[in-house]
């Protein structure tokens, strides 16, 4: 079988590697969303919940939850939605075919094909298993066999019958060989085949001290009596042994077998088993959660406080950086963090990408797109502009061949890019260049050519437009890297700093002015100069006297005293050495006895040797004293340590491991095994004997049966078969020889057959207890005691410096401290020995040496004792010497201390130094350092002198001590009013509104392309502008046409309509002419009818009507409507056409209905005639009534309200928004562009903040964000 994936044949047997494949690639591209080609997610974002990630290399991908796949997590994962299942186990993951999402499934092993559904031949398919067991293969051709409960074996063909554990109670199931059987090893208290069966154990009475036994289910239990406890009640009770108290409790036997538990802190309770809680009234802050300890208690935290109460607030954004994502800030707060996302994220760890589309306005239908902060218009076809709100002009085609057609995002209109050569709107227009201003230069002669032009040069120029002079620089004339500036015919040379003449050859001296000071020497350099100083001196001038103190040189707390050149160090007691660098070895005395001797300052330390201790390491330490040996070891004293002798059947370093010679239970027949010092005592129950009880007595072996009665042996007795004539226990009928009390010295005596036995009392022995046994026979006492024997005792008198009952003990004579000041005592034979410390001697250190007590060392010097005491030194002060300090030094003569031609004066003890002008110290070496009162003020640096000091102000301050701070505001530098405010070196300039720049000196351009509309020109005044109309317009901006009808041209009441440049007048009835100032001759056109008389008044006529007639035209017969209908011949109800006739008197009238008029109601009024409705609207005209059809931009029942297209306002950042008819102009504020405004001009140019300040645009200007430190 072959497998075709994108195109390409695999064999069946690559398909495992090909799904493999495809698993990595998905999970390390398409999953992982890694993005070689389109768009990263940091500008995109992540969709469904998936979050964007950047790796270590700038790559970033979205790593998206398991519902969702895709570069940006946008398909929904097929492994959840689709049709396609894996079968057989088999894993499901997403993958590519042919550029369509699909499933591909990893399948287990003896599965195949792409969804698992074909079998594999394999091993398994024998059913190898047995007895219901399961086969899991390991490879094709190897199995293993997972058995049903109750068989075994490699096919499951044997019969496990432990499987259904048989064994009760805890027995151990053994299946017997053949598996046919099986066999239960009980635990104690159990017995049976299967451990069913509970062992009765009260049957063999285990309780002792009349216990009472208890039957349990595995075991037994004792009802012991007071006074006794244990498992069998073998034990007497003792209330504190084992100690009953927990937790460390103390316990306190009260009375009898009472006790009482002593607790530790934070414990209570009869056996202290309660921990007190300490919760109670806690101290943990900010929602802790208190957790008690023992004796004390802890604060769980919730997660955003820690500390030991839970006082201190996590600071998330220190501990997680990238809690806060996509470039966002975090700020911590109490207990909470928060995240101030950059522009286009929002959410509680800005991971959510704002959707800008949701409020942006893309027209015409476009598609809005999203972005991170922004949005882009993907335009329809023949639109354009940020928003697609524009027509794009370029779509017909407008420019000539060649040329560059351009769309303003602004209006939309097209601009030519002419090709080089033409011109014109539309770059039809050939350029002649030459008729422009000759553009060639150096008076060269220009030819004009099609789309071009050709330049005839001047000799001495080339170039295309004979711009370019011969360079007469090319031979590189300058020297020492001088600039060479090329003139017609000739050249020019600018030197580098420090080099002059005509080609810059001459290297300027700049030590001919002798700059270095204290005879330093001046080596000339390339524009500049060095000074080797002189010895002591440093400087870029040699101007400063090096203080060669001020590397500390003298050590150890020296004093340093600076000389020109160098220093002298005056050393404290203890050291020595140029620099105080040498410590005084007071070790060289060798003080220590048996240990090293480490020097300090002006003292030592002894650390002794081990096993000795004191302050001069004199005393070894015996380490026996504390008795570390243990059973009954032997301690042996060593230097620094010792040994210990242990009794056979103890070990250790203390023999403090006593061997347990019972943990091989060696005691048969119930007896108790008791451990001893190497040995075990078997204490046997009644009725047995031997080492480990191990005989029955055969209490018949002493032939207690008397007169041949016959004994029969039982466990702890005996019973007798008397003959005849005997009876009693032992057959005894004969005479009782203890009746005579044989026996002396409390002996007992047992009867015998014809016989007596003494049993004697300790101290006695013979046959009667009669011999009185001498103790002191064996010398029990130690050490040359004497031994006075007593009864079954005796008593030793020891030797002088011995007690104990053996007279086994030394005694401690140092018990008493008999040592004082600190001494060491060391214990003897009845007596002991002091070891002092120096300064004390004596038997018990009492006495105190003091070689300085005669006062020998004269002129204040310090004596000091020998390390020994048995001597002293005298440590001079400064001008004397000698074993005594009682020699002056002429410290004058001696070195010649005073310098800088200072004079010396010798006086007991010491000298004195008159110092000259401008040095001062004890050796007149110190220049006064008249800058040691800092008189520089706010930053100035001090530069010392010889009596006087210069002071070197930062920029900003001047003065003597810079005390002055220059005010930078005096010299008026702030324009056009501005408010000047003064800093250190600095002002800034505060700008009233209309100005701007770092002096307020530039008036700020108010004037936009759309402030004045309708061609009117803006005029930039001061923070505002003003707008220069053409004829037939007005307003702030221009923006009304001026309207004819606003002079009233129309008299007598007439309509004024506005028609393009021109006005009609619409006149009243009776008037005509262009502004209805005549009046229309009625009577001319004979209005009045059946010999009517017609006489008129200004713009009204009237009919005088014959006899008979009436009506306002003398229409009207003056009949009844009967008769008038009669002689009209028409019905009644038509005489009134669209009106009702009424009889008046001998006369009839018509009464119209509304919208018609006439003596017989027969005229349809025109209500259009008036012509209501106004902006060019359309009347129809109706019965009654009319109807204004509107042109677009108009409503209102006469059309004459002009709808308001600025509301809402459609102009963006401030603009403002003027009404037009169906549509509406924006005058866009400064710093702003387009149609409705929408592009703000970007303000922040490079370097429009200083000091690294932030630039901030904001509309029609922009804010700069300062540094610390600058405004």
């Amino acid at each position: 079988m072959w497998l075709l994936i994108n195109n390409n044949t695999f064999p069946k047997s690559d398909i495992f590697w090909i799904k493999l494949l495809t698993s990595l690639l998905l999970i390390c591209g398409f999953i992982g969303g890694g993005n070689a080609a389109g768009s990263s997610c940091l500008s995109v974002g992540c969709k469904n919940g998936g979050t964007c990630i950047t790796q270590s290399n700038g790559h970033s991908f979205c790593n998206c939850s398991s519902r969702y796949v895709g570069e940006y997590c946008e398909h929904l994962n097929p492994c959840f939605t689709g049709l396609l299942r894996c079968q057989n186990g088999g894993t499901c993951q997403p993958s590519y075919r042919v550029d369509r999402l699909g499933i591909s499934c990893i399948c287990p092993l003896g599965f195949t094909e792409s969804l698992c559904e074909i079998r594999v031949p394999n091993a398994c398919d024998s059913s190898p298993c047995r007895n219901g067991g399961s086969c899991n293969l390991k490879t094709l051709d190897d199995y293993t066999c997972s058995c049903m409960n109750g068989y075994t074996g490699e096919y499951c063909e044997t019969q496990n019958l432990c499987a259904t554990s048989p064994c009760h109670n805890g027995g151990t199931c053994t299946s017997v060989a053949g598996g046919n059987s099986f066999k239960c090893l009980c635990p104690k208290g159990f017995k049976g085949q299967t451990c069913a069966e509970d062992v009765i154990e009260c049957e063999a009475n285990p309780c002792k001290h009349g216990g009472t036994c208890k039957n349990t289910h595995g075991s037994y239990q004792c009802m012991c009596p007071g006074g006794y406890t244990g498992k069998n009640c073998e034990s007497k009770y003792i209330p504190c042994a084992p100690s009953p108290c927990q937790n460390g409790g103390t316990c306190r036997q009260s009375n009898g077998l009472m006790y009482e538990c002593k607790c530790p802190p934070g414990f209570r309770g009869k056996h202290c088993e309660e921990n007190i809680d300490d919760c109670p009234g806690n101290l943990c802050q900010n929602g802790g959660t208190c957790i008690d300890g023992i004796n004390t208690y802890r604060c769980t935290c919730p997660p955003n406080f820690t500390g030991e109460l839970c006082e201190e607030d996590v600071d998330e954004c220190a501990m997680r950086p990238s809690v806060c994502q996509n470039g966002a800030t975090c700020t911590n707060t109490h207990g909470n963090y928060s995240c101030i996302c950059v522009n286009g994220w929002e959410g509680r760890d800005c991971s959510d990408n704002v959707d800008d589309c949701v409020a942006a306005a893309c027209f015409y239908g476009a598609t809005c797109i999203d972005g991170v902060g922004s949005f882009y218009c993907r335009c329809t076809p023949g639109k354009t502009g940020l928003l697609c709100h524009l027509d794009d002009a370029c779509t017909s085609n407008p420019c000539h061949k060649d040329a560059i057609c351009d769309t303003s995002p602004i209006n939309g209109s097209y601009t030519c890019s002419c090709a080089t050569g033409y011109k014109g709107v539309d770059c039809s227009e050939d350029i002649d260049e030459c008729d422009q201003g000759s553009p060639c230069e150096h008076n060269g002669i220009c030819v004009n050519t099609p789309g071009s032009f050709r330049c005839n040069c001047s000799q001495g120029f080339t170039g295309p437009r004979c711009e370019t002079n011969i360079n007469e620089c090319e031979s590189h004339p300058c020297q020492n890297e001088g600039s060479c500036l090329d003139d017609p015919g000739t050249f020019r040379c600018v030197c580098m700093p420090g080099f002059a003449g005509t080609q810059c050859e001459i290297d300027i001296d700049e030590c001919q002015s002798n700059p270095c000071l204290n005879g330093a020497t001046c080596h000339d350099m390339i524009n500049g100069f060095k000074c080797s100083c002189a010895l002591g001196f440093a400087g870029t001038r040699c101007q400063i006297n090096i203080d060669d103190c001020q590397s500390q040189p003298c050590r150890n707390n020296g004093i340093c005293h600076d000389s020109i050149a160098g220093y002298t160090c005056e050393c404290p007691p203890g050291y020595t050495g140029t620099s105080c660098q040498i410590n005084i070895n007071d070790c060289d005395s060798n003080p220590c006895h048996r240990g090293k001797c480490i020097d300090g300052d002006n003292s030592f330390k002894c650390v002794c040797d081990p096993g000795f201790t004191g302050y001069l390491c004199q005393t070894q330490i015996n380490e026996c004293e504390s008795n570390p040996c243990q059973f009954g070891g032997h301690c042996i004293d060593r230097v620094g340590s010792y040994l210990c002798k242990c009794l056979p059947g103890t070990s250790g370093k203390n023999c403090e491991i006593n061997v347990n010679e019972c943990h091989s239970n060696p005691c048969n027949n119930g007896a108790t095994c008791i451990d001893g010092i190497n040995k075990y005592t078997c204490e046997c129950v009644k009725g047995f004997t031997g080492l480990h009880c191990e005989i029955n007595i055969n209490e018949c072996a002493s032939n207690p049966c008397a007169n041949n009665g016959v004994c029969m042996d039982m466990v702890n007795g005996y019973k007798c078969e008397c003959p005849r004539g005997f009876y009693d226990a032992r057959c005894l009928s004969d005479v009782d020889e203890c009746a005579s009390n044989p026996c002396i010295n409390g002996g007992r005596c047992e009867d015998g057959i014809n016989e007596f036995i003494c049993h004697c009392p300790p101290g006695y022995g013979g046959k009667r207890c009669e011999i009185d046994i001498d103790e002191c026979s064996s010398n029990p006492c130690q050490h040359g005691g004497i031994c006075i024997d007593q009864l079954n005792s005796f008593q030793c008198q020891c030797m002088p410096g011995y007690t104990g009952y053996r007279c086994e003990t030394n005694i401690d004579d140092c018990l008493i401290n008999p040592c004082v000041n600190g001494g060491s005592c060391i214990d003897l034979v009845n007596g002991y020995k002091c070891a002092c410390k120096v300064p004390f001697t004596g038997r018990d250190c009492e006495s105190k040496m003091d070689p300085c007590s005669t006062h020998r060392c004269r002129n204040d010097a310090k004596c000091t004792p020998s390390p020994n005491f048995l001597d002293f030194s005298c440590t001079c002060k400064l001008g004397y010497t000698g074993r005594y300090c009682d020699e002056d030094i002429d410290e004058c003569a001696l070195s010649s201390p005073c310098r800088n031609g200072a004079t010396c004066l010798n006086v007991p003890g010491t000298y004195k130094c008159l110092c000259a002008k401008g040095y001062e110290g004890r050796d007149c070496a110190i220049n006064t350092d008249d800058c040691a009162s800092f008189p520089c003020q706010n930053g100035g640096t001090c530069l010392d002198g010889i009596g006087d000091y210069t002071c070197l102000c930062v920029d900003g301050f001047d003065g003597k001590h810079c005390e002055t701070d220059i005010n930078e505001c005096l010299s008026l530098p702030c324009q056009n009013g501005a408010t000047c405010r003064q800093y250190v070196n600095s002002y800034t300039c505060t700008c009233p509104l209309g100005f701007s720049g770092i002096n307020c000196q530039t008036n700020d351009e108010d004037c936009t392309e759309s402030s004045c509309m309708n061609g009117g020109t803006c005029i930039d005044g001061i923070n505002s502008y003003n707008c220069s109309c053409l004829p037939a317009f007005t307003g702030s901006n221009c923006q009304y046409k001026i309207n004819k009808c606003d002079s009233q041209p129309c008299q007598n009441g007439a309509t004024c309509h506005e028609s393009g440049d021109e006005y009609t007048c619409h006149c009243p009835h009776g008037y005509t002419g262009k502004q209805c100032t005549e009046y229309i001759d009625w009577c001319s056109q004979s209005p009045c009818e059946n010999g009517a008389t017609c006489s008129q008044i200004k713009n009204q006529y009237n009919c005088k009507c014959d006899a008979g007639w009436t009506g306002k035209l003398c229409d009207v017969e003056m009949v009844s409507c009967e008769v008038a209908a009669m002689r009209k011949q028409v019905g009644l109800k038509q005489l009134c056409n669209n009106g009702t006739c009424k009889e008046m008197g001998n006369m009839h009238l018509c009464l119209c209905k509304q919208g018609y008029t006439g003596s017989y109601c027969q005229t349809d009024i025109n209500e259009c005639e008036s012509q209501p409705c106004q902006n060019g609207g359309t009347c129809l005209d109706r019965v009654g009534e009319y109807k204004c059809i509107c042109p677009k931009g108009f409503q209102g029942q006469n059309c004459e309200l002009n709808i308001d297209d600025c509301s809402p306002n459609p102009c963006q950042n401030g603009g403002t928004c003027h009404d037009l008819v169906q549509s509406f102009s924006c005058s866009c504020p400064p710093g702003t562009l387009g149609i409705i405004c929408e592009i703000n001009q970007e303000d922040c140019v490079p370097g429009a903040c200083h000091n690294n300040g932030t630039c901030i645009d904001r509309v029609g200007g922009f804010e700069c964000a300062c540094p610390a430190g600058f405004v």
